[in-house]
C-alpha cells in the first residue's frame, strides 16, 4: 500500500493531428522530452513526423493535453522536410485548449515527410501529475503518473518514445542502468514495465534521463507511465498530495536500449 498517490481515471483526450489546411498527412514517429525540474515545473517537447499522403501539407490541430496547462508554445518550434530544409512554424491558440500548427508564411510539402519540432512551459505538479507519496515502510517518494498526448492518423506509426529527464544528477563514471537497478532509486508499475521497451542514460548535465519506447504503437495509442523516485529529488510543497491508493510497483526492467529522441 502506497498513501497519497494521485490516480488518473480519465483518458487524455486525441491530438486531433488532421491537417489545419489541404493535404493530408499520417504520422510516421511521435517523440517527446519531459525536462522535469525539481520544484515540478518542466520544458515539454513534441518531435511529431508526418508522411505526405495526399495534396500539400501545411500543418495540424494539437489538443489532448487535460489538466496540463499550456499557454505559450515557444517560438523556436520549427519543421524539417525530408530535404532538412528547415520551416518556421505559426502556431495560433484556438478555443477549448487547440492549437492551429502550420508552417509559416503559407508554405506547405506535398511529398516525402515533415517533423515538426515544438516546445512549451509547463507545471507537472500543479496539474496533479507529479505528487508527494509514501511508501508502507514509510519511505517517502514523488510519483509521475502522466500521459502526453494520443494521436491520431497513427495507424502505420514506427514508434513512440517518451523521454523524462530527471533533476537527480548521477555521480560521475557510473552505467545509469546498473545505478537504477543496485540503488532501486526508481519503481514502475508492473504494468509499465509490461507495455514498454525502458532505459536509463545519463543526459545533460549528468542528469538521470529515462526512456519510455512502444514500437508499433498503432492509432490513438496511450503512453500513460507511472512510476516513482525518492522525494528528496524534489520540493514540491504539503499541497500538492494525492489520494490513497494500492498499487504493486516492482523496479524498472531494462529489456533494451530503446532509439535516441531527436538528434540535432
Amino acid at each position: 500500500m502506497v498513501k497519497k498517490i494521485l490516480v488518473l481515471t480519465g483518458i487524455i483526450l486525441a491530438v486531433f493531428a488532421g491537417p489545419a489546411l489541404a493535404g493530408k498527412g499520417e504520422i510516421v514517429f511521435v517523440e517527446t522530452h519531459v525536462d522535469l525540474q525539481a520544484t515540478g515545473k518542466a520544458v515539454v517537447a513534441y518531435a511529431v513526423q508526418y508522411r505526405v499522403v495526399s495534396g500539400e501539407m501545411h500543418g495540424f490541430y494539437f489538443k489532448g493535453n487535460d489538466r496540463l496547462k499550456v499557454s505559450v508554445l515557444s517560438k523556436d518550434s520549427y519543421a524539417l522536410d525530408s530535404a532538412n530544409k528547415k520551416y518556421k512554424l505559426n502556431i495560433t491558440p484556438k478555443s477549448g485548449g487547440k492549437w492551429d500548427i502550420v508552417l509559416a508564411g503559407g508554405k506547405g510539402v506535398s511529398s516525402g515527410t515533415l517533423t515538426y519540432v515544438f516546445y512549451f512551459s509547463t507545471d507537472f505538479a500543479r496539474a496533479g501529475y507529479l505528487t508527494k507519496t509514501t511508501a508502507e515502510d514509510g519511505k517517502e517518494l514523488v510519483v509521475f503518473n502522466w500521459s502526453s498526448v494520443q494521436w491520431d492518423e497513427g495507424q502505420h506509426q514506427t514508434h513512440y518514445t517518451l523521454k523524462i529527464l530527471t533533476p537527480h544528477q548521477l555521480p560521475q563514471g557510473i552505467d545509469p542502468r546498473a545505478y537504477v537497478n543496485e540503488n532501486q532509486v526508481i519503481l514502475t508499475e508492473k504494468w509499465v514495465n509490461k507495455n514498454f521497451l525502458i532505459d536509463y542514460q545519463t543526459g545533460p548535465k549528468s542528469r538521470l534521463l529515462l526512456v519510455f519506447h512502444k514500437n508499433n504503437p498503432g492509432n490513438m495509442f496511450d503512453m500513460r507511465t507511472q512510476f516513482y523516485m525518492p522525494a528528496q529529488w524534489f520540493t514540491i510543497s504539503e499541497a500538492m498530495a494525492g489520494s490513497e491508493v494500492s498499487f504493486s510497483p516492482g523496479p524498472v526492467q531494462s529489456k533494451e536500449k530503446a532509439i535516441g529522441w531527436l538528434k540535432s
